[in-house]
């Protein structure tokens, strides 16, 4: 089980272009742009498959933001949890109770993964 947190640090601002981000139609596919400024492309021969993957990176920044966000949520709801469960020495005794925290840490051990990840540090 992952340790629990005492203090919840705020996330590392990201390298990436603030947000927010739009897609915006250009020929057969999108500009991805930030404050009116170029940041990618993206083309293809699929209409709908095309506008889908733009929509979906032009909302990319906000989506980390709000991992971020739910990480921090998560790490401390499962270290309330602990808290609840585990005795004066933090034994957690409950098959349960040990059940839901390997949940919680692998939910959180994944988010902190994909998050890692979509920073460039993985």
């Amino acid at each position: 089980m992952s340790e629990p947190v005492t203090c919840i640090k705020k996330p590392e601002p990201a390298a990436h272009t603030p947000g927010p981000w739009q897609a915006v139609p250009y020929g057969i596919g999108f500009n991805i742009k930030a404050s009116g400024n170029g940041l990618a492309t993206v083309a293809g021969y699929d209409q709908h498959k095309t506008a889908a993957n733009a929509r979906l990176i032009a909302r990319a920044p906000a989506l980390l933001a709000h991992a971020e966000k739910s990480l921090m949520w998560l790490i401390a709801e499962r270290d309330c949890h602990y808290e609840c469960c585990s005795d004066p020495q933090g034994m957690v005794y409950d098959i349960e109770d040990q059940m839901a925290l390997e949940h919680y840490d692998r939910d959180i051990d994944e988010l902190r993964a994909l998050i890692a990840a979509a920073k460039g540090a993985a």
